[in-house]
């Protein structure tokens, strides 16, 4: 039983890496960029080759929701503090 049980965990070890060829099929998500990025620096670069790269890397704190309001991104919660001078 062991025997049977160990060449049939062989043997769909063997075919799950058979898929793992490298070739693009329908199912794989592929993102196609316009260049290679030239500075890898979000705060310094201008060229929208860079943006492309860069806004899948980094996420802020809180972002937009389509309403305009802050929602959390990395940040599970925050206090907005108003300094009044």
């Amino acid at each position: 039983m062991k025997k049977v049980l160990g060449l049939s965990l062989s043997a769909l070890m063997v075919a799950s890496l058979a898929g793992c060829s490298g070739k693009i099929t329908s199912l794989d998500y592929v993102n196609r960029y316009t260049s290679d990025p030239s500075n890898m620096d979000y705060v310094t670069t201008a060229l929208q080759a860079d943006h492309e790269h860069n806004a899948n890397f980094v996420d802020g704190l809180v972002e937009n929701d389509p309403t305009g309001k802050f929602v959390g991104a990395l940040a599970e919660s925050w206090e907005i503090y108003i300094q009044i001078t």
